[in-house]
């Protein structure tokens, strides 16, 4: 992958990342930064780890698609960058 197309992908994550919701955001980061269940974060949260996990599956595919909303990349190296992201992400 070019240096280029990693800049690219930096800037456009770095932006993605700041237009979610905060709860989203702090979900997320808890879960793939930290290494929490849902039923970890859930006290946290005050929210059932059901509730949880589903906002953590959303936050994952919001912050994906607004991701490839923002690549300055074409498509074929946009999709090759997401699909390491996604698979760091766990989905």
């Amino acid at each position: 992958i070019a240096p280029e197309a990693v800049a690219s992908f930096k800037d456009a994550l770095r932006a993605a990342l700041g237009e979610l919701d905060p709860r989203a955001r702090t979900s997320l980061a808890l879960h793939v930064l930290d290494g929490l269940a849902p039923d970890e974060i859930a006290p946290i949260q005050a929210a059932q780890p059901a509730m949880v996990a589903r906002g953590i599956g959303a936050a994952k595919q919001d912050l994906l698609d607004r991701t490839r909303g923002k690549l300055s990349l074409d498509a074929s190296a946009a999709d090759a960058l997401l699909q390491v992201v996604q698979s760091r992400l766990g989905s």
